[in-house]
C-alpha cells in the first residue's frame, strides 16, 4: 500500500501550504542537461526551503538531486563512468540498465534517515492504465530507490520485464507522453528538453545511442542546461520611462 500517492488532479496534500515547484520532464540520456538546470536553480533562484521539486522518469533524478542537496556534477560522472562500463557489452545498455541504476541509486543517494524526512519531493509513477500518481513520503534510501526505478522502467530495455513493481503495482516508464505535474501551487516552474544547439529528445535517446560518453560530452551537456535554466528563470530587465 502507497504511504502516500497522489492523482495528477487533485492535489498534493501539502501543496496548498507551498508556493512553489519546479517539475522535471523525462529527459533521457540527456539527465546532464537537466542536472545543469538544476544547478542553475539552486545557485540563482534564491532559497528553496519552501520550494518543493517533483519528477518523472530520468527527470526524477533532477527533483531527487534538488531535493537532497546533492552534489550535482558527482551525480553527472559517476552516471558516465557506469554507463561506460555497461556500454563495453555487444548488447550496450540493453536489459543491464536496471542494475546498474540500482548501483548508481547505492552510490549517490544517502544513508541514514535524511530520505526518510524528504518533505519537498514528488516522483512520479505511470500505472498500467495510464494514469500518473505522485509518491510523496519514502520510509527510506530503499523505498525512493525503488519509486524511482519504476518511474524510469522503459519496458523490456531496462531488464527484459515488461514492467516495475512498487509497493505491489505495476508501473511503466512516461516517455511517451509528457506528464503533468502535481497541482495545487501558487507558481509551477516545468523543465522540459528542449532543442538547443543540436539537442534534443530524438537525437540523444539512449536505446539509440550506445557509444561510450565522456566526462566532456556530459559536461557540455550539463552547461547548456545550465544556459537554459538562465533564459527561463531570470527576471526580465525593469523597462524604465525614457526621458521626454
Amino acid at each position: 500500500m502507497l504511504r502516500h500517492e497522489t492523482e495528477t488532479g487533485a492535489g498534493t496534500g501539502r501543496a496548498s501550504s507551498r508556493a512553489e515547484l519546479y517539475h522535471f520532464h523525462g529527459c533521457g540520456a540527456a539527465f546532464p542537461w537537466a542536472m545543469g538546470y538544476a544547478c542553475f536553480v539552486r545557485e540563482r533562484c534564491g532559497p528553496l526551503d519552501r520550494v518543493e521539486f517533483s519528477g518523472v522518469s530520468s527527470g526524477a533524478l533532477a527533483a531527487v538531486a534538488l531535493a537532497l542537496g546533492l552534489d550535482l556534477m558527482r551525480a553527472v560522472r559517476l552516471a558516465v563512468e557506469l554507463q561506460n562500463q555497461l556500454c563495453c557489452r555487444p548488447s550496450g545498455l540493453f536489459g543491464g540498465w536496471a542494475d546498474l541504476l540500482v548501483v548508481y541509486y547505492e552510490r549517490l543517494l544517502p544513508a541514514g534517515p535524511a530520505v526518510a524526512r524528504l518533505s519537498n519531493l514528488h516522483v512520479g509513477l505511470t500505472g498500467l492504465d495510464g494514469r500518473l500518481a505522485y509518491v510523496s513520503e519514502f520510509s527510506g534510501k530503499r523505498d525512493l530507490i525503488e519509486a524511482l526505478l519504476a518511474s524510469q522502467h522503459l519496458p523490456f530495455f531496462v531488464d527484459l520485464r515488461p514492467w516495475a513493481f512498487y509497493r505491489g503495482r505495476r508501473y511503466l516508464d512516461t516517455w511517451w507522453r509528457r506528464a503533468a505535474p502535481p497541482v495545487g501551487f501558487r507558481s509551477c516552474h516545468e523543465v522540459a528538453l528542449p532543442t538547443l544547439g543540436g539537442l534534443s529528445r530524438e537525437s540523444i535517446k539512449p536505446w539509440e545511442r550506445l557509444t561510450r560518453k565522456t566526462i566532456a560530452r556530459a559536461q557540455h551537456m550539463h552547461w547548456l542546461g545550465y544556459l537554459a535554466a538562465g533564459q527561463a528563470l531570470a527576471p526580465a530587465p525593469e523597462m524604465g520611462l525614457e526621458a521626454s
